[in-house]
């Protein structure tokens, strides 16, 4: 199983082939204030508000610097965290925003968080990297299974 990146895409090698099983948004993650603004972040929402995000030297943090950026938007990072749970902890506390996905919002499923959509968001794709070979009946039903399960699963 991988996750691919547009902004920072996983190597592609002879002998593999990604399969795609589910395309995910990613909105962002921040404090529940009563009163609070809803709808869809600003531009100008995302530069001035601090960042909590992976560091830039991995690949989940490159694509999100890397989307922000070909966006016009350089984010300030105020807290960098490798671990998404805990980035989504740090938001419901108030310390910054972080992006989230569906997916994402499963880690912590009782967190008094408040997701805005993105304007022209971010997406990540979960894929399996399967041999060039998987026509053989295991890894033809590995796949098939792996499918229906992603697609069972709910978005929110």
């Amino acid at each position: 199983f991988g996750l691919d990146y547009s902004d920072a895409p996983l190597p592609r090698h002879a002998g593999l082939t990604m399969m795609g099983l589910r395309r995910e948004e990613f909105g962002i993650a921040m404090a529940r204030e009563p009163g609070g603004p809803e709808g869809p972040m600003t531009d100008g929402e995302l530069r001035e508000l601090p960042w909590i995000m992976p560091p830039e030297s991995s690949q989940y943090g490159s694509a999100l610097r890397a989307g922000l950026r070909r966006r016009g938007i350089e984010p300030t990072v105020l807290h960098e965290v490798t671990d998404t749970a805990a980035s989504q902890h740090l938001a419901a506390s108030g310390l910054g925003i972080t992006v989230i996905t569906p997916l994402m919002r499963r880690l912590s499923p009782g967190l008094e968080l408040r997701v805005r959509p993105m304007p022209d968001p971010l997406t990540r794709d979960v894929v399996l990297l399967v041999p060039s070979t998987h026509r053989q009946r295991p890894a033809t039903v590995f796949a098939d299974t792996a499918r229906r399960v992603v697609d069972a699963l709910p978005d929110e």
